[in-house]
């Protein structure tokens, strides 16, 4: 019979190459798709008055 070992939760960390490689595409797509939810934000959180009052400096 084999002893089993007493720490489940610990594995041995792998080398480099098993994690995901840095890819420059990800980087811009995290930047493009942070500044896109942050857009998204600010425009629901704009008043509907300020709203209108862009709209009224359109009409002059």
């Amino acid at each position: 019979m084999t002893q089993r070992r007493t720490e489940p939760g610990k594995r041995p960390r792998g080398s480099q190459d098993e994690f995901l490689p840095f890819r420059p595409w990800m980087l811009a797509l995290a930047v493009l798709l942070g500044c896109a939810l942050g857009v998204a934000i600010m425009e629901d959180l704009r008043a509907p008055r300020e709203m209108w009052a862009q709209a009224s400096v359109r009409g002059r």
